[in-house]
């Protein structure tokens, strides 16, 4: 009897399967599901309805789109790999192919007979491109002469080069007036030649009036060095910029321009009176600089590291000079050698570090011949280091947070001091009558003392605070 019972219940089954949802009297059970988009790596589908009890359903897939990858590339160099990378539009995919670097660097001298090793450090890579130097004419001021005044200027620097005593003008042909040398060449070969260490700076001249202008005839360089001498001070330096190329390569450029300014501010000590103090030999080697040898020095490094950079001069409680660097296409200037005034064994200044046109001209003002062959605008503060760095105040307000920042990063960096600079002399002096409040809040222990250095000036707001155990 149940045997019966089981047959006759799968052939109801079997009936209902047979004709199931396609009788004429069944009504679908329906489940709807949303529409699932597509990815670069799976497929999605169009929204749609699925019967329960049969094999209805109104599901059309979707196929996945497949990456949309563009590519970034980065050519190797001597010193580091490149790289292709194929990132995807839609997803966060990345696919990064390393082109191995080429090695030593391939340098072919332009001269039939390349005067020797000390010479090559002034050549670039005939692969990467890359040296220490970039081509007089792509240096910033020097690219702006006309090609007769290029001519000239070339002129002047292979002579030099090649230490020539004197350098002879055909008046006929070659028109140097002393106006013009002194108002336009003196200033380049000086300030944007940092390789020219053989030179003092000094220069002689005889010229003979034409039309009413002194053209001049003969030029006659100082120099400070001798053959012998430049060649090794060259080597010497050279090793040092190299260095600096490998030790940083894998470091942003900001990081790069901060290495090279807190090396130079803390290894040089300015004087004006020592021997090369006008140029990067002085710097590098002598470990005293003047202004003048200070900013080379810099420019030079910035090159080395392909960083855009050239040298102002201009009047700032004197005769001096100071850099315009280029740091993610932001032009600032940078003062090293004020920076290297305010500096103490404790706290390496910053605050001429990457400063605007408003915040220069406080203190500084620039060369009437710069200005007339035109600088870059420095409008951005973006890079100054204060408020890179969380040193800047510029309300009440945030003193309290500022503080505990600057002694977390002094005491995580085992430093003894911290600058504070001040946007208006009205926060400093709420700082002032308040300092020891605001520093008890920043939960420094009691049995610390605290010792601070106040320095205020027509461009500067500024306080060090020096902890002492």
């Amino acid at each position: 009897m149940k045997k019966k019972i089981y047959l006759l219940i799968a052939l109801i089954g079997l009936i209902f399967l047979a004709y199931g949802c396609n009788n004429s009297h069944h009504v679908h059970e329906l489940e709807t599901f949303d529409e699932v988009k597509p990815t670069c790596t799976t497929d999605g589908h169009q929204a749609y309805e699925k019967c329960k009890k049969c094999k209805y359903t109104t599901f059309k897939k979707i196929p996945a789109l497949g990456h949309d990858l563009i590519l970034t590339e980065s050519k190797p160099c001597c010193f580091e790999d490149g790289y292709e990378k194929y990132k995807c539009l839609r997803c966060n995919y990345l696919e990064t192919k390393v082109l191995p670097k080429v090695g030593d660097h391939t340098i072919e001298c332009s001269r039939t007979t390349c005067p020797g090793k000390w010479h090559k450090v002034l050549h670039n890579c005939k692969y990467c491109g890359k040296g220490t130097t970039i081509s007089l004419k792509n240096r910033y001021f020097i690219s702006k002469l006309t090609d007769e005044q290029q001519q000239i200027f070339k002129k002047i620097y292979d002579s030099i080069m090649n230490f020539e005593e004197s350098i002879t003008f055909n008046t006929s042909k070659e028109i140097v007036t002393v106006d013009d040398f002194k108002n336009i060449y003196m200033w380049l070969i000086d300030y944007e030649c940092p390789e020219l260490m053989q030179i003092n700076g000094e220069w002689n001249w005889n010229y003979v009036v034409l039309d009413g202008k002194q053209c001049i005839t003969l030029l006659k360089p100082s120099y400070q060095m001798t053959k012998i001498q430049y060649q090794t001070a060259l080597l010497e330096i050279g090793e040092i910029l190299f260095n600096f190329k490998e030790k940083l390569m894998h470091k942003s450029d900001y990081e790069k321009e901060l290495y090279v300014h807190d090396y130079i501010v803390e290894s040089v000590v300015y004087d004006a009176d020592s021997e090369f103090s006008n140029c990067p030999y002085g710097v590098f080697n002598k470990k005293a600089a003047r202004c003048e040898g200070l900013c080379k020095s810099f420019m030079w490094c910035m090159w080395t590291l392909d960083i855009d950079c050239l040298c102002v001069v201009g009047n700032a409680n004197g005769m001096h000079s100071w850099n315009i660097v280029k740091i993610d296409n932001v032009y600032s200037y940078v003062d090293l050698t004020w920076d290297n005034g305010l500096s103490t064994d404790l706290l390496t200044s910053h605050y001429y570090f990457n400063i605007n046109d408003e915040l220069l001209k406080k203190s500084h003002i620039v060369l009437d011949a710069y200005k007339k062959m035109g600088i870059p605008e420095c409008t951005d503060l973006s890079n100054w280091y204060p408020q890179k760095s969380n040193e800047y105040i510029t309300s009440t307000k945030e003193i309290n947070d500022v503080i505990t920042e600057g002694v977390k990063n002094m005491i995580n960096n085992n430093k003894k001091a911290f600058a504070l600079v001040f946007k208006n002399s009205n926060i400093l002096n709420d700082f002032t009558s308040n300092y020891y409040t605001y520093l008890d809040n920043a939960n420094i222990s009691n049995n610390v003392k605290y010792k601070f250095k106040i320095l205020t000036r027509s461009d500067l707001l500024m306080v060090t605070v020096t902890i002492e155990s």
